[in-house]
């Protein structure tokens, strides 16, 4: 009898081990997950960033007139030899929210060509406009020529997993880029 209450004594705590053991790789899996969603979510961020920041601090190179032709929050249309080949280029960077998740799409237009799309999945997406001053400037379309500093700011969604490794949209998270340029040539 004693031989028999060992047996079903082990086989619990054996059993017990290999729950333990499954429920912290159930954990670390979804760690994983989550991280690798948040590192995807900043790579993402950053090269849309990468890609705005070198178009707007050439703003302006090798214009003779005023490099902005039109400035909103989510719209921005400006002159600058981007490919420093002597001609003027027409850039516009401008944001596209969809209708029904509400998320930004960002996309890059080089002289009326074709649009690209450098970013997806943006909770939020917009620039500020500052004189030379930091007052931010409220109706850029009447102060084109002002603009001296851009500020732009990106806000990513990053999916979190559940504890039952399904995707739970009431723990998403957020990854942000921020930041500012001063062209060299306004």
């Amino acid at each position: 009898m004693a031989f028999i209450l060992d047996l079903v004594g082990s086989m619990a705590i054996r059993g017990a081990i290999v729950l333990i053991v499954l429920k912290l790789v159930l954990i670390l899996n979804t760690t994983l997950y989550d991280r690798t969603a948040l590192a995807n979510t900043n790579v993402m961020l950053g090269a849309t960033s990468d890609v705005m920041y070198r178009d707007i601090r050439l703003a302006g190179y090798n214009v003779t007139a005023t490099a902005f032709t039109a400035a909103a929050p989510t719209d921005m249309q400006f002159s600058g030899d981007i490919d420093n080949n002597g001609s003027v280029d027409a850039i516009r960077i401008y944001g596209v929210q969809d209708g029904t998740t509400q998320l930004w799409k960002v996309y890059r237009v080089v002289n009326g060509g074709t649009p690209l799309m450098i970013g997806s999945g943006l909770m939020s997406f917009s620039f500020v406009y500052k004189t030379r001053n930091s007052v931010v400037i409220t109706t850029p379309s009447d102060s084109l020529a002002n603009i001296a500093v851009i500020q732009a700011t990106l806000v990513g969604k990053v999916n979190v997993l559940s504890s039952n490794l399904y995707l739970d949209s009431s723990k998403d998270t957020t990854a942000t880029r921020e930041f500012r340029v001063f062209p060299l040539n306004l």
